[in-house]
């Protein structure tokens, strides 16, 4: 990597260092689900508790239900009931609106650049990245789908599978497979376990497989990861880490990936449906262990932002903005900044 990529290491780790500075308080905690097909950067907001006696009616100088037999009242999408004092049952049920059955979200996003583990995949094309992902009721489990087409430009060449030397030449010819941005387009299907297994620590499990839907299956790639989120303490800091092996051994490019980041999400004001319009922020730097052929160490750092806008009660748009400051040149010798534009509907 050199002096370059190292002083540029330790120049990203020192600007999480200073976000993660306690003095920085977040308004809103995040829990953040990593979803490492969508470029990293797929940050979401935490939604905060509301007041639950005041929703309730409970009085807090006379310490006495504001109704005779039942309150019923919703807080952070939860109900609770319960039947006047003195009753021989008092049924408290936590059953949340959407939480309870099958909960579906499905999106739809175009970024002006595929960047990918610090890789400008296209080389400087935009691609249009579908998915969709079903949450399976209270289990915690959640299977999905995402997509990525090249949105423009599909034909042009990016690099060449062999490299011959041409007896005619004393040059190089390129030879065998042209692969072009087309030849990139990816189905990667998905599925995730998330719990919190004690107060404060959110932890993600899951599996993701890369399937290059137009070139042979030797392409295909298989990954686990875990991402592990102190959601108790200001900017949410986390760690995810990521191993990945390729269908065939022929291919190589199985190794380590790991990276260390923090996030925070504030509201900013109300949208014209009366839900609140949030600010997400984050930034993490990444630690490549040999992962894709390439040498280890400190490859990139990531810094970036989004708007969640909602336009309804389950339409949500988000536009972001990203900077990569690179570090590895065999992973990528540019610094890059791209967009992102989102649109998101949950049932």
């Amino acid at each position: 990597m050199g002096d370059y990529g190292f002083n540029r290491g330790i120049l990203a780790l020192a600007v999480v260092a200073l976000l993660i500075t306690p003095a920085v308080v977040a308004e809103t905690p995040q829990v953040v689900s990593v979803n490492s097909t969508v470029a990293d950067t797929s940050w979401s907001p935490a939604q905060q508790s509301s007041d639950v006696y005041s929703e309730l009616g409970y009085a807090e100088a006379s310490k006495d239900w504001s109704l005779d037999t039942q309150t019923v009242a919703q807080s952070d999408q939860n109900y609770w009931l319960a039947e006047a004092p003195g009753s021989e049952d008092i049924a408290q049920v936590a059953e949340a609106d959407s939480g309870s059955g099958l909960g579906i979200d499905v999106s739809l996003d175009w970024v002006s650049k595929y960047m990918f583990r610090g890789f400008d995949v296209l080389d400087d094309g935009g691609a249009y990245q579908p998915s969709v992902e079903f949450s399976l009721w209270d289990s915690g489990i959640s299977v999905g789908w995402w997509a990525s087409y090249s949105s423009h430009d599909r034909g042009q060449t990016l690099f060449y599978n062999e490299f011959e030397l041409s007896e005619a030449e004393k040059g190089g010819e390129l030879v065998g497979d042209r692969i072009s941005r087309r030849d990139l387009d990816e189905h990667d299907y998905y599925a995730y376990y998330s719990c919190s297994p004690v107060d404060g620590l959110d932890m993600e499990l899951g599996w993701i497989y890369y399937d290059f839907i137009h070139l042979d299956s030797e392409w295909d790639y298989h990954e686990a990861y875990g991402v592990f989120t102190l959601s108790s303490l200001p900017l949410s800091p986390y760690f995810g880490a990521y191993y990945g092996f390729p269908k065939h051994d022929s291919v190589g490019g199985e190794g380590w990936n790991t990276t260390l980041g923090v996030s925070h999400s504030a509201d900013l004001c109300q949208s014209f449906c009366g839900e609140s319009v949030t600010l997400d922020l984050a930034a993490d730097v990444w630690y490549n262990g040999g992962q894709y052929n390439v040498d280890t160490g400190w490859s990139h750092a990531t810094f970036g932002g989004a708007l969640s806008v909602p336009l309804s009660e389950k339409l949500t748009f988000s536009p972001g903005l990203y900077y990569q400051l690179s570090m590895e040149d065999d992973i990528n010798d540019e610094d890059e900044w791209w967009t992102v534009l989102s649109l998101q509907y949950s049932w």
